[in-house]
């Protein structure tokens, strides 16, 4: 049985449907999105963007943040999913789609 642990958020979107989340699959690299065409169709405008990325970048989504954001604050979050959300809420860049 997997964890809700596997997955991890990778890019926030704002979209005319509001604000949604693309998180990835640790183990498996899936995507999955909270937007209302994922549910509908299991793909989105949000997952493409992020897999078109991660296919440029061998397999990884380069995360954007603020240099804002302090070193301890960094090294926490890549421990913690939870923690690694909040960065990205307060530092991360924010794509529109």
């Amino acid at each position: 049985m997997r964890s809700t642990m596997d997955w991890q958020i990778t890019q926030i979107f704002l979209s005319d449907t509001g604000v949604h989340e693309v998180h990835v699959q640790s183990s498996t690299h899936k995507l999955k999105c909270n937007c209302p065409g994922f549910s509908e169709r299991s793909m989105c405008k949000h997952a493409r963007f992020v897999k078109t990325r991660m296919d440029k970048n061998g397999g990884i989504y380069p995360v954007e943040v603020s240099t804002k954001v302090s070193r301890e604050e960094s090294l926490e979050a890549s421990h913690d999913p939870f923690a690694f959300r909040e960065l990205l809420v307060n530092y991360g860049k924010i794509e529109a789609l």
